[in-house]
């Protein structure tokens, strides 16, 4: 038999006898690379210790295939025989796993299919931190997400459902022909969707699968597809081919039921009540301590963004601040926080408040506060995640230097979750209007445990997005709480954080950041554009100031409420984390910006609020400026941003941001549009 085509809709699928992909022909492209495996399979021998295998491993393969369906049978080693099937369909090209034979000494912990590789060149998006769009540059060093041993996934990865918000990748050239690479599955189990050099010219995509808890007598069966399909376009359409494969996915709550505080569409304005702007070091009260001490500053920002604000605090615990899962009381007690909360009411206004996640202090390393009499006392060693081999550690903000030593909490565990909902009902009795309670949490996520004796599988899988959605779904109808995380919310936790502190400010280090994610569920849920944290480590400020104004123009243009950092005296900062001693950026441009911004949102929320982003129709040209990196790199981005709305009545518009302090020209459909400065235009279609 020669090598195997497979036919569809989206494509030409070409496999070889051992069952790799080596091409996938779409109007005389070829969208993939050869793949030197079609598959890969996680092991753990009997020291815990990881094996990694893939079909080479196995000496025989026998096939079966026409001109719709083929099926690989390997065997050979060990007792384990796998199944691979791809099956043509109307979506595309349809990949299952099955393995068999496992045996009790050499569980499997996770599975990797197919082995899709793409050229170096194009552009990648990957959907982590709301979306980062990738070119050939190659900034990530030694990793691979077929490479994990313990603990997997610290930050840098692609953890889904976490900080990877969505479970597919999307490869494209320069001509607009690219592969589309997607994971099925409505049980959202625990993935890394990620991707690796394979060699000096290719890239190898990965929908790495975790399977605690669906290995049973030995056996695995893949309960849902890789999906695998040619499209033409750009990283839009891909979005566009998601959004609509899972509009009918039973975890998406009703489109449009915000609340009243994305409804209102207030500027959230992000300020710590002790130390200077870094989350470390001196943490003494400051000038935003007690808390009224800030009303003049904020009704002073009110009236000159001409809207309501929020007020969200950090360094507000009365325990330290950033230390797990302790918070309450605030400093001050209760009865101040409290009364800040009704003076900010009766203006309108709303209040907010930072906390740290679902991670255990032991102790602080800000003040003297420590967790580890009681820590010993109850035994709650036996609550945290542990790793493959017993081990015990943490992820977030817990080393020499940062804020806190401790562990994370095990949240299949009924003191972990009982633990995080007496908190978040305590601070909700105090009046507040949102709690960010899952900070560190990025996107909602779980980090993996492999304990014996908490009652879970002994591996990660599916158990740990249910461990979480049963925690936010109970904490949410306990309390009552408007609740968030560090980064927009994954698939699955959408329903029940509905309003995040986004984190597209990560993606700097690997690429662009393109609003992906507004694009598929800005009809779910409407975020913030977040304290943009780690600014400092990622760009030249300074060296190039536009960018302050570009990143409150393009969390405009995504649809997102805007958001501003204080320094001392009401003054707008960089970003969070930027000592008060850094100069700040020009105020009149960023205030002036975010008002105009601000008002364009209250005044078209058929759009801006209740729209579905769209690709362009038109066409459109402007010139570009530049935001330079730390290393000197200089990163083109356009002069103006171009987002099309389509509001629920069907009507378009483009909404046109000129984040810039001069006026700014561009072309669409052939006429001059001219903006005036730091301002926004909707140009209303058909």
């Amino acid at each position: 038999m020669k090598n195997i085509i497979l036919s569809g809709n989206s494509g030409e699928l070409h496999l070889d006898l051992r069952g790799r992909i080596t091409a996938l022909l779409r109007r005389n492209t070829n969208t993939a690379a050869a793949a030197e495996t079609a598959f890969m399979l996680g092991l753990r021998d009997e020291n815990r210790d990881p094996v990694i295998v893939d079909d080479s491993f196995f000496t025989e393969c026998s096939v079966t295939a026409d001109e719709t369906r083929a099926v690989f049978v390997y065997s050979g080693y060990n007792a384990l025989e796998v199944e691979l099937k791809v099956e043509s369909t109307t979506e595309g090209f349809a990949f299952y796993l099955n393995v068999t034979g496992i045996p009790e000494q050499l569980p499997l912990e996770w599975v990797d299919y197919p082995c899709v590789c793409v050229p170096k060149t194009g552009f990648l998006l990957w959907p982590r931190c709301e979306g980062i769009l990738i070119d050939s540059s190659d900034r990530r060093e030694g990793y691979g997400p077929w490479h994990v041993a313990g603990f997997v996934d610290t930050f840098p990865g692609g953890f889904y459902p976490g900080h990877c918000q969505m479970q597919f990748l999307c490869h494209y050239d320069e001509s607009g022909e690219g592969l589309y690479f997607e994971a099925d599955d409505r049980s959202h189990t625990l993935k890394n969707v990620d991707f690796a050099p394979a060699g000096t010219d290719k890239r190898r995509l990965s929908l790495q699968t975790f399977c605690g808890g669906r290995v049973t007598g030995g056996t695995y069966r893949s309960p849902f597809a890789c999906l695998v399909r040619g499209f033409s376009g750009d990283w839009q359409d891909a979005c566009g081919i998601y959004r609509e494969r899972i509009a009918d996915d039973p975890v998406l709550p009703a489109k449009f039921q915000y609340p009243s505080v994305v409804k209102n569409s207030p500027v959230v304005v992000i300020y710590p009540v002790q130390g200077e702007g870094k989350d470390c070091g001196q943490m003494t009260v400051n000038e935003y301590f007690p808390y009224d001490n800030a009303l003049p500053v904020l009704e002073k920002l009110s009236k000159r963004l001409e809207s309501k604000v929020m007020s969200l605090l950090m360094h507000w615990e009365g325990t330290a601040p950033w230390a797990p899962p302790y918070v309450w009381p605030p400093l001050g007690g209760s009865d101040m926080l409290t009364g800040f909360a009704e003076k900010l009411h009766e203006k309108g206004h709303y209040l907010g408040l930072y906390c740290s996640g679902t991670a255990w202090t032991q102790k602080s390393q800000i003040n003297s506060y420590s967790c580890e009499k009681q820590f010993e006392e109850e035994g709650l060693i036996s609550e945290m995640i542990r790793g493959p081999h017993g081990e015990i550690k943490a992820v977030s903000c817990t080393a020499p230097g940062c804020q806190r030593f401790g562990y994370d909490m095990c949240m299949a565990r009924q003191w972990c979750r009982d633990t995080v909902k007496a908190e978040i009902a305590r601070i909700q009795k105090s009046g507040v209007d949102y709690i960010q309670f899952f900070d560190q949490n990025i996107g909602g996520r779980f980090l993996p445990c492999y304990s014996r004796e908490h009652g879970h599988p002994e591996h990660p899988g599916v158990w740990q997005t249910e461990a979480m959605k049963r925690l936010y779904s109970e904490s949410v109808a306990e309390t009552g709480a408007l609740l968030g995380a560090e980064a927009a919310g994954a698939l699955p936790f959408i329903k029940e954080l509905p309003f995040s502190d986004l984190r597209n400010n990560f993606s700097w280090p690997y690429g662009e950041p393109v609003p992906a994610y507004e694009f598929v569920f800005h009809e779910y849920l409407v975020n913030f554009s977040g304290n943009q944290c780690g600014l400092t480590y990622h760009l030249d400020l300074e060296g190039t100031p536009v960018n302050m104004l570009y990143r409150i123009a393009y969390g405009f243009a995504a649809g997102n409420l805007l958001s501003v950092v204080l320094k001392e005296k009401g003054k707008i900062h960089w970003g969070w984390s930027i000592p008060w001693d850094y100069p700040e950026p020009d105020q009149e441009s960023a205030l002036t910006l975010t008002a105009n911004l601000n008002k364009a949102r209250q005044t078209y929320p058929e759009y801006l609020l209740y729209g579905r982003m769209e690709k362009l129709s038109v066409d459109f040209s402007c010139g570009t400026d530049v935001i330079a990196r730390k290393n000197g790199e200089k990163i083109s981005i356009p002069e103006i941003l171009a987002v099309q709305w389509c509001s629920p009545e069907g009507k378009r518009a483009v909404v046109l941001t000129n984040y810039h302090t001069k006026p700014v020209s561009c072309r669409m459909d052939g006429r001059e549009i001219t903006l005036a400065p730091l301002d926004a235009a909707v140009i209303k279609l058909g």
